[in-house]
């Protein structure tokens, strides 16, 4: 039988002056129509100008060992580097507060989306992964408890599972 795997949002934690949403808990469930196993985690989720604005950097083009650059006392302070390419500049992130959507608007499809998006395709194939393996632990046990000396089912005058049988 096929596996269900359900996302579900069972909490979230925002900023009260706009709605910023900045941590959500969340429950993944297998099921195969038999058996179930589930998870409960929590994530974060980072403002987008929580990120610094970075500068341009112009490419540094390589230098030859040769033409390696000497201090005054003639020492080596620059040796043969690789050429490094350059960086594009990434500007302040400017109204982010206006995109945010109104709290009372948000719906779960939305907030699983983000979920999904902060964990990465990897991390969630690996987590339905986890979730199956649990299922097929369940359908085809590898591991029990028990001791073979004691009778462990409970009869009706029985009350102690402890307690040692004649």
């Amino acid at each position: 039988m096929t596996t269900t795997f359900t996302y579900k949002v069972t909490n979230l934690n925002r900023e009260t002056k706009d709605g910023y949403v900045f941590r959500a808990g969340y429950t993944v469930k297998a099921n195969d129509g038999t058996y179930e196993a589930g998870i409960y985690r929590n994530i974060d989720f980072a403002r987008a100008y929580d990120v610094e604005p970075v500068e341009a950097i112009p490419a540094v083009a390589a230098v030859e060992a040769e033409d390696a650059l000497l201090d005054e006392e003639g020492n080596v302070v620059i040796a043969a580097v690789e050429a490094v390419p350059a960086v594009e500049a990434v500007p302040a992130v400017e109204g982010v507060l206006a995109a945010l959507i109104p709290f009372a608007d948000l719906q779960e499809d939305t907030v699983i989306g983000w979920i999904k998006d902060q964990l990465g395709a990897d991390r969630v194939t690996e987590i339905e992964l986890q979730l199956q393996g649990q299922l097929d632990e369940q359908k085809a046990p590898t591991l029990a408890t028990g001791l073979p000396w004691k009778d462990l089912i409970k009869s009706p005058d029985r009350t102690d599972p402890d307690e040692e049988l004649d």
